[in-house]
């Protein structure tokens, strides 16, 4: 097979093949005999159907595109190969004149994953953020819990509803269509946070201001995509009852609470702060952990140099979206366009914000894979072993089952393979960069890291 270089336009190969006639003849010929064997024909057993029969029956076009089927994808395989490339999407091909017994001309236009220049990692610097665990933390993380686990009493205070109240609401909601009105719930309680943001704002302007024992009714109309189809479009009417206010108890710290929240673990206060000591030092060693690593790979993506390709980064934003879209829509029951309305968000500016955090996806994907490419980064089928034990483990199951699973779905694999080595590489980076240690005083407990290794696979 023959081969040139037409064109290169930043990471878009056009590359020109010239494939043997006896290549194409042969893949023609395994086309026919495969067609024969599963070819119905009256009059003919099958796997015994003459070829002029099936050119007959069904075309010699339909052989021809059976036998394209069968040989574009190994010259793309020897494409790749010797010109040393890794394709970040379906390569475009036009073909030549088809025909037997000719050389096939084929042009692919290649999107391959582009360059990227790296900088040494001895230059690079990597923070890692400390926290120490004093007595003052280990009382906030205390308060932090027992606040967790208050419970709601009624207020003996008999007033008039306020914004930062909590109301004992008892209601009935009916569909109204008309003059009619279907029952929905009937006889329904529930403790109403007024200050709560998934609180209907209608709902909060009407509690307020009313009386224990007042009742009332409230008109709401649904959106016509939410996600209850017997309510979607319609109105819905509430009928309200104030049966009292609700204030929060946060429990004493005493032995008794102690033992409650621990489930008999911690039968003291004392056993109960080592325990909260504990695993505040522990989360205080793994956000120390995390920010290493994510500093050491902004630190390598600031340094790097690489031309962003444009589907990529499409590719991701569309991602990004659809994700958010899922996130509202279970959050909320709204559909995207519904739920930018009510929030009286911008859509462009939305949009505009997901394209710049796609764009940093896509450069740490490309930048790391870059790195664990120079570093030949590799897993051993023992660590991959160990990733799926843990895995099990964390979703107890058995690690055998989910191993055959894994095996059997490549897409699968494929990810978890990929975020194997994305940490083993950034293991490997860490171990390379300047590592600075800094104090820092917020509240590690609330600080979200993203995982450096978690980037779409590019």
């Amino acid at each position: 097979m023959k081969s040139e270089i037409l064109s290169q336009d930043r990471n878009i190969l056009v590359i020109k093949s010239e494939v043997e006639a006896d290549s194409f003849a042969k893949a023609v010929s395994d086309a026919a005999r495969d067609l024969s064997r599963k070819a119905n024909l009256k009059g003919f057993r099958k796997g015994h159907v003459p070829r002029k029969t099936l050119e007959l029956f069904f075309g010699k076009e339909t052989l021809y595109q059976e036998a394209l089927e069968r040989l574009l994808p190994r010259v793309v395989d020897e494409l790749l190969q010797e010109y040393d490339l890794v394709l970040i999407d379906e390569p475009k091909i036009q073909m030549g004149t088809v025909e037997e017994g000719k050389p096939l001309d084929v042009e692919f236009t290649f999107e391959v994953r582009p360059e990227v220049t790296l900088p040494n990692p001895e230059s690079l610097t990597a923070t890692r953020s400390l926290h120490t665990v004093d007595e003052d933390l280990v009382d906030q993380q205390i308060q932090k819990v027992l606040e967790m686990n208050a419970t709601l009493h009624p207020l003996e205070e008999q007033r008039t509803v306020t914004q930062e109240d909590i109301v004992d609401l008892r209601y009935n909601s009916y569909v109204l269509e008309g003059e009619k009105q279907e029952s929905l719930e009937t006889d329904q309680k529930s403790p109403v946070e007024l200050q709560n943001p998934s609180l209907r704002r209608e709902i909060a302007e009407a509690l307020a201001g009313k009386s224990v024992g007042e009742t009332f009714d409230l008109d709401l109309p649904v959106d016509s995509d939410y996600r209850d189809p017997r309510v979607a479009g319609k109105t819905v009417r509430y009928s309200m009852t104030v049966e009292g206010l609700l204030q929060r108890v946060v429990p004493a710290l005493d032995d008794e609470t102690s033992h409650k929240l621990t489930k008999g673990e911690c039968p003291t206060v004392d056993a109960f702060r080592t325990r909260v000591r504990r695993d505040l030092e522990s989360a205080a060693a793994d956000h120390a952990t995390d920010s290493l690593r994510a500093s050491a790979v902004k630190a390598l993506c600031d340094g790097a140099q690489v031309d962003l390709p444009d589907s990529l980064v499409k590719r991701r934003t569309q991602e990004l979206r659809k994700d958010q879209e899922e996130r509202i829509k279970k959050e909320t029951g709204l559909e995207w366009q519904s739920f930018i309305q009510q929030a009286g968000l911008e859509e462009t500016q939305l949009l505009a914000d997901l394209e710049v955090k796609a764009r940093e996806d896509v450069k740490r994907s490309l930048v790391l894979e870059a790195w664990a490419d120079q570093e030949n980064i590799q897993w051993t089928p023992e660590e991959m072993n160990l990733e799926i034990q843990g895995m099990a483990k964390a979703m107890g199951v058995e690690a055998d089952r989910l191993k055959s699973f894994i095996l059997s779905n490549q897409e699968r694999f494929g990810e978890i393979a990929s975020k194997l080595r994305g940490r083993k590489a950034v293991d490997s980076l860490v171990s390379k960069v300047k590592v600075e240690d800094r104090q820092v005083k917020e509240d590690f407990a609330e600080a979200q890291v993203t995982p450096a290794e978690e980037a779409p696979h590019a």
